[in-house]
Protein backbone atom coordinates (compact mmCIF):
# COMPACT_ATOMS: atom_id res chain seq x y z
CA UNK A 1 0.00 0.00 0.00
CA UNK A 2 1.04 3.36 -0.70
CA UNK A 3 1.97 6.19 2.15
CA UNK A 4 1.38 9.59 1.94
CA UNK A 5 3.49 12.52 3.64
CA UNK A 6 2.15 15.31 5.01
CA UNK A 7 3.72 18.22 6.71
CA UNK A 8 1.51 21.11 8.66
CA UNK A 9 4.84 23.00 8.94
CA UNK A 10 7.25 23.34 5.74
CA UNK A 11 8.85 19.88 5.81
CA UNK A 12 9.92 20.78 10.24
CA UNK A 13 7.84 17.48 11.02
CA UNK A 14 6.49 14.94 8.37
CA UNK A 15 3.38 12.73 8.92
CA UNK A 16 2.65 9.67 7.44
CA UNK A 17 -0.48 7.71 6.87
CA UNK A 18 -1.25 4.59 4.24
CA UNK A 19 -3.32 5.72 1.46
CA UNK A 20 -7.53 5.49 2.14
CA UNK A 21 -6.69 5.94 6.09
CA UNK A 22 -7.48 8.79 8.07
CA UNK A 23 -5.16 8.23 11.05
CA UNK A 24 -1.52 9.47 10.74
CA UNK A 25 1.93 8.66 12.42
CA UNK A 26 4.84 10.95 13.28
CA UNK A 27 7.11 9.88 10.72
CA UNK A 28 10.10 12.32 11.02
CA UNK A 29 11.47 15.59 12.46
CA UNK A 30 13.72 18.16 10.97
CA UNK A 31 16.45 17.45 11.89
CA UNK A 32 16.68 13.54 11.86
CA UNK A 33 15.54 13.96 8.57
CA UNK A 34 18.02 16.17 7.41
CA UNK A 35 20.28 13.94 9.47
CA UNK A 36 18.96 11.13 6.57
CA UNK A 37 19.48 12.69 3.90
CA UNK A 38 23.03 13.73 4.86
CA UNK A 39 24.48 10.60 5.22
CA UNK A 40 22.49 9.37 2.20
CA UNK A 41 24.50 11.85 0.25
CA UNK A 42 27.68 10.83 1.77
CA UNK A 43 27.23 7.18 0.54
CA UNK A 44 26.61 8.43 -2.75
CA UNK A 45 29.27 10.11 -2.54
CA UNK A 46 31.75 8.22 -1.27
CA UNK A 47 30.82 5.51 -4.27
CA UNK A 48 33.43 8.18 -6.40
CA UNK A 49 35.80 9.12 -3.77
CA UNK A 50 38.77 6.42 -2.45
CA UNK A 51 39.55 8.82 0.50
CA UNK A 52 35.78 9.51 1.24
CA UNK A 53 35.07 5.83 1.62
CA UNK A 54 37.94 5.40 3.32
CA UNK A 55 36.08 7.40 6.04
CA UNK A 56 32.86 5.77 6.23
CA UNK A 57 34.90 2.03 6.34
CA UNK A 58 36.01 3.66 9.50
CA UNK A 59 32.85 5.24 10.97
CA UNK A 60 31.28 1.60 9.93
CA UNK A 61 34.37 -0.25 11.91
CA UNK A 62 33.79 2.53 15.21
CA UNK A 63 29.97 1.67 15.10
CA UNK A 64 30.26 -2.26 15.15
CA UNK A 65 33.28 -1.94 17.85
CA UNK A 66 31.03 0.40 19.80
CA UNK A 67 27.81 -1.89 19.47
CA UNK A 68 29.85 -5.16 20.06
CA UNK A 69 31.84 -3.67 23.18
CA UNK A 70 30.66 0.30 24.08
CA UNK A 71 27.39 1.47 24.41
CA UNK A 72 24.92 -1.65 24.52
CA UNK A 73 21.88 0.81 23.16
CA UNK A 74 23.40 1.70 19.82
Amino acid sequence: MSKIFESPDGGKTVYSREFGEHQSWLDRQESKFREEILWKDILAAAEHSVPLQDAVDRVKVLYYLNKEYGNKET
